[in-house]
Formats: structure tokens, C-alpha cells, sequence
């Protein structure tokens, strides 16, 4: 990878860290305490899912050939988000409620990958079909060919024959 790619993706990863903070709202204490403790693989994998919707449109910006593993991978962390991000959309309007320009957003961030996966993994292998070879007929040296045709004077036209050929 060149340094402007390098400098490209540190770039889009700080633009997308940017986008999510600023879109986080002010937490504040409800007061009702819960005693709810979200269990430590729960906040890895999803840290892990965040980490990857910033890296995937990076990565696909940037990269020409993506490789069948990344697509799979990109296919199966992006395909339930975008089910997902779909659902909770159509919910919203059945509802008669608002959406949010950031669930509209981020479904069709991850719709977008999930269609790039299945693009790059419906294409791989796929050899591209060259046109066939032109049928040319070998052309004698020397050849006349006559059709009927229109003939003028100048004046007015008429019938004839038009002779055409390589003397």
C-alpha cells in the first residue's frame, strides 16, 4: 500500500470516528441503576462489528481486487446489519414515526457492502469473455463483384450495374 493510500485510510477512519461521536448523545443517569452488566464478549464482538463497518468501505474504496475472504467476511458481518438496519426502518414507517438520517444511512452503508460482497463473490473465477475472432474470408488478389444499382446523368436516375473490385 503507498503512503497516499496509508494516509487515505487513516483519513476515512477518522472522518467515520468523527461522524459516529458526534452523532452520540449526552448520556445521563436515569437513576434507576438496574444492576445490568453487559458481559464481555458481548461489548468484543461488538467493538468488533464497529471496527469492521468503519474498515470494510474503507477497504472497499481503496483496494481494486478484493480477495474471496474478505468478501465472505464482509458478506456475513454486513448482510445482518443491513436486514437488520431494513427492518427496523419499515418498523419505524409502519409505525407512522420518524426515521432517523442515521439508520438511513448506515443501512445503506452496510446494503451497499453486503451488495459489494455478493458482487465480488458472484464474479470471482468468472474468466472476462473475449469477443470472438472476426471471420474475415481470404480475398483473392484480384476480384470483381457486379450488383444492380441507381445510375444518374446528372439529370435523373436510373437502373444499372455497378462493378466494384480489386484490379
Amino acid at each position: 500500500m503507498t503512503n497516499s493510500k496509508r494516509i487515505g485510510v487513516v483519513a476515512a477512519a477518522l472522518l467515520a470516528a468523527g461522524v459516529v461521536l458526534a452523532r452520540a448523545g449526552r448520556a445521563e443517569a436515569c437513576g434507576s441503576g438496574g444492576g445490568f452488566e453487559i458481559p464481555p464478549a458481548v461489548i468484543a464482538v461488538a467493538a468488533g462489528v464497529l471496527v469492521a463497518d468503519v474498515a470494510f468501505p474503507v477497504h472497499d474504496l481503496l483496494v481494486d481486487r478484493t480477495s474471496t475472504g474478505a468478501a465472505i467476511a464482509e458478506a456475513v458481518i454486513m448482510t445482518p446489519q443491513a436486514l437488520l438496519g431494513g427492518a427496523a426502518i419499515y418498523g419505524t414507517i409502519a409505525d407512522g414515526g420518524q426515521v432517523d438520517g442515521f439508520l438511513i444511512g448506515y443501512t445503506a452503508l452496510t446494503t451497499a457492502c453486503a451488495v459489494h460482497a455478493y458482487y465480488v463473490l458472484g464474479t470471482r473465477g468468472r474468466a472476462a469473455k473475449k469477443a470472438p475472432e472476426p471471420r474475415v474470408r481470404p480475398v483473392p488478389p484480384y476480384s470483381v463483384s457486379i450488383a444492380p444499382t441507381l445510375v444518374t446523368d446528372g439529370r435523373a436516375l436510373g437502373t444499372g450495374l455497378g462493378v466494384v473490385g480489386r484490379f
